[in-house]
Order: structure tokens, then sequence, then C-alpha cells
């Protein structure tokens, strides 16, 4: 009884978060939650299923569908497991907190490939100039559930060479 309360409450926070604004919507194709933190780690997961898929011939991102519950789990759970390593004695004595960067991958390539891409630009801002605009940049991705996406998402993120570590 005391894991289903602890599972609804990391999803009414969820859902809290998407509310207020500490999740964000970085890229106007892909939302997803952050949470700031001196070491940052991605995580893109299938929270939707599925892409609305139409007959245009012209470049555009395509709504997501179809909502999934195991995918939303995963990233409550991601979300969970960094809030419990940032309480840890282990982190607070030398002051580092980790923070996260949450995509949604509708469970379609594409979707996949961009929320990639997102994360990315982070580590290549950084890398390519010093200037303080940029954020900290991800140093390790988590996803994402389907092994097609991850195929793709591997390497893509074998050019800035940013770990991944796949799921399911």
């Amino acid at each position: 009884m005391a894991d289903v309360c602890l599972i609804l409450f990391h999803i009414t926070v969820f859902f809290l978060l998407i509310e207020i604004g500490h999740s964000q919507e970085t890229n106007p194709r892909s939302a997803g939650a952050s949470a700031p933190g001196h070491v940052i780690i991605g995580g893109i997961f299938p929270v939707h299923q599925a892409v609305e898929k139409s007959m245009m011939f012209e470049p555009h991102v395509w709504p997501c569908v179809r909502f999934g519950p195991k995918g939303l789990a995963k990233a409550v759970a991601m979300i969970n497991a960094i809030e419990t390593m940032n309480k840890s004695p282990l982190l607070a004595d030398i002051n580092i907190t980790l923070g996260y960067q949450i995509h949604d991958s509708c469970g379609d390539v594409t979707t996949g490939l961009r929320a990639t891409a997102d994360l990315i630009q982070q580590a290549i801002c950084n890398r390519r100039t010093n200037i303080s605009s940029c954020e900290q940049p991800v140093i390790a991705v988590v996803g994402a559930s389907y092994s097609e996406i991850s195929i793709a998402i591997a390497r893509q993120l074998t050019l800035p060479m940013i770990p991944q570590c796949g799921h399911r």
C-alpha cells in the first residue's frame, strides 16, 4: 500500500511540476521536465505511444497521441531516483546536486531523435563557447524503451561521446 501511495505521490508531483513551470517546454516540438543541478542526466521515455501522422509533404512536427502510463512511470522513477540521490549524504558532503532533463519520445524514432538533438545541443554549446548562457550539459542519457529508437539515439549520442543507458 505504501508503494502505491508513493507512486501516486510522484505522479501527482510530476503533473504539478508540468503545471507550475518547473517542467518546461525547451523546444516547441518536444515537451519535457527538467531540474537544475551540477550534473545533468538526460532521459528519453515514451510518455505517449505514437504520433499522429498525416499526409503532408512538408516537414513538420507530428503531435503525440495515446498516453502511455508505463513511460510516465519510468520518467517519474528517474525523477525519484535523482531526488533520492540528491538527499544522500555522499552527494551533500561534496556539495554536488544532480539534475535532469527528460523528453517524450512518443514511441517514434523521429521524435526521439529530435529530443536527443535537444539534449546534445547543450553539450555542443558548452564545448564551442565559454558563454554563461549555455546550460549545464547532459553527461549521460537514460532511454529509450524500444530498441528501434534506442539504436538510433545511440548513434546520435556517439558523436558528442555521451553515454546511454538503456532500460526496459
